[in-house]
């Protein structure tokens, strides 16, 4: 194929962001001045049979510009990575006790039952939107690999999407379906505002991430991995008996007024 048609759909993709009102560098994959190597810094010439052309798994793959400042710096050095760039260190993340299961030896997220990156996330798409917030704004999140779903359906690929009537404990969206007497307002805003939900998020809808994710406030945003339980952002206290404290319950107090929760005679 000549150079030049190469080049025209390299320059498309860097303008598909602009479509959405933001700039090209919203995704640093396609963002030359980031990325110099382009296509070859993630993918190889020659691959395996149904394999998306890398040369390594797909998770040591994305720790090379998201891992260790010596990973970086390799990448540097190999004319793939630009020293500018300042991509998110995710490695450590993922080793900490609660974090999201991700399939070593896959290549790809559509091998039998694998989890990879790619399940959550699309590198040459990019996500035009805002970064995730340090509380919760009652604006629905954008799936980060479809501008066009959102992010509780994304969540949903995995975690069911059977509604009320499953049985599959995996299945989280049986919990949050509009038909059951009380849920958190994922997939739909409550009819009935609870007293005790803070007046900026009444009547309106809260994402997946507002309670899970890293615990570390200035760590790398997503559900990646958390010190805390069920990976969140927060502590929550399940233990029976515990004393009731703001610490204990910082979760819930992102979204609940702590004083009208305890008032309350129910």
């Amino acid at each position: 194929m000549p150079r030049s048609p190469i080049r025209h759909l390299f320059v498309c993709v860097l303008l598909i962001p602009s479509a959405f009102g933001f700039a090209a560098s919203v995704n640093p994959h396609v963002d030359p001045s980031l990325n110099p190597g382009s296509c070859r810094s993630c993918h190889a010439g020659h691959g395996q049979s149904g394999s998306p052309m890398l040369p390594s798994a797909q998770r040591e793959l994305c720790f090379n510009c998201h891992g260790s400042p010596a990973r970086i710096q390799g990448m540097v050095a190999r004319g793939l990575l630009s020293g500018s760039a300042r991509p998110t260190q995710l490695d450590l993340t993922f080793d900490l006790p609660y974090a999201h299961p991700i399939t070593i030896e896959a290549f790809s997220r559509r091998e039998m039952g694998a989890v990879t990156c790619t399940s959550c996330h699309a590198p040459h798409r990019g996500n035009p939107q805002a970064p995730e917030s340090a509380e919760p704004t009652g604006e629905r999140r954008l799936s980060p690999r479809n501008p066009s779903r959102f992010e509780f359906e994304l969540c949903q690929d995995c975690h069911g999407s059977g509604g009320a009537s499953t049985q599959d404990l995996t299945d989280i969206s049986r919990l949050l379906v509009p038909e059951n007497r009380s849920y958190h307002p994922v997939q739909a805003p409550t009819v009935d505002s609870s007293p005790s939900v803070i007046p900026s998020l009444a009547g309106r809808e809260i994402n997946c991430t507002d309670c899970h994710g890293n615990s570390n406030p200035g760590g790398p945003r997503g559900p990646h991995g958390s010190v805390v339980p069920f990976m969140l952002r927060a502590n929550y206290t399940t233990v029976d008996g515990a004393q009731e404290r703001p610490s204990s319950y910082a979760l819930c107090y992102k979204c609940h007024r702590r004083q009208i929760v305890l008032d309350s005679p129910v």
